[in-house]
């Protein structure tokens, strides 16, 4: 379990993120739990002392078990009220209607030339002197590949025969190759 900064731990019925720090915030996860863990009954945790290693992996399953016996829904409350930091662990998917990003508008719609609308990640500091730009749409596979080369150093000539051998490609100039062939009028 402590050999992730953060570690999620599945319970009943999702995953739960536990972030102690120190050994009493350890101490209020272990007495929680009602586990036993003797690696945090000093005031140091010394993740680095073979002997702590081994207790702690000893430990562990107690605990990832401990979990699984209540609901993330119960063990939040129980868990805030000894002061171990943690928190619900959300999804990708779960995120982009989080209440928490949603009131904070950490999140943009933005337009991509292929896919169409798209939810991207805002910056999350906002600062009034300085206000960070709205995200871009990601680039089409192969978007900026003759620009990179020409900031390379490759004169056009060349980029432009990397291009006409296939080498770079962008979606635009494949469309209208596929346009050709579909047409007859280009190469096999």
């Amino acid at each position: 379990m402590a050999q992730q900064l953060l570690p999620r731990l599945q319970t009943r019925d999702s995953l739960i993120a536990i972030a102690c720090l120190n050994n009493r915030q350890r101490r209020a996860l272990r007495d929680a739990l009602r586990t036993d863990d003797a690696t945090v009954d000093g005031l140091t945790y010394d993740w680095f002392s073979d002997e702590v290693r081994q207790a702690h992996r000893d430990t562990t399953q107690g605990m990832e078990d401990a979990f699984r016996g209540k609901t993330t829904a119960e063990w939040l409350p129980a868990l805030d009220a000894v002061d171990v930091p943690c928190a619900p662990a959300n999804f990708p998917k779960e995120m982009f209607d989080h209440p928490h990003v949603l009131a904070n508008d950490l999140m943009a719609q933005i337009e991509h030339p292929v896919v169409g609308a798209l939810k991207m990640p805002r910056h999350p500091a906002r600062l009034s002197e300085t206000p960070a730009a709205e995200p871009l749409p990601p680039p089409a596979l192969g978007q900026h590949g003759g620009e990179i080369m020409r900031e390379l150093g490759y004169p056009d000539a060349e980029v432009e025969r990397l291009f006409e051998a296939g080498v770079l490609w962008t979606r635009e100039r494949r469309m209208a190759m596929d346009g050709l062939k579909a047409a007859g009028k280009g190469d096999s």
